[in-house]
């Protein structure tokens, strides 16, 4: 029963630890648009993940 109980414990912690939040956005852009929009989008995921990175919110 206690090595049940520490197991549980266990991988209650190891998931909190790792686990992330995934979102998806789906949008509709026109084919003529499409470079533009990847150009922004990526640009904006850059931004953020530098801000994470220096606040260490995000390493590496």
């Amino acid at each position: 029963m206690t090595k049940l109980l520490l197991l549980l414990i266990s991988l209650l912690f190891s998931t909190r630890i790792s686990s992330q939040v995934v979102s998806f956005h789906p949008v509709k852009v026109s084919a003529n648009q499409l470079e533009n929009f990847l150009d922004i989008k990526t640009n904006h995921i850059k931004k953020n993940a530098q801000k994470a990175v220096e606040s260490r919110d995000l390493l590496g």
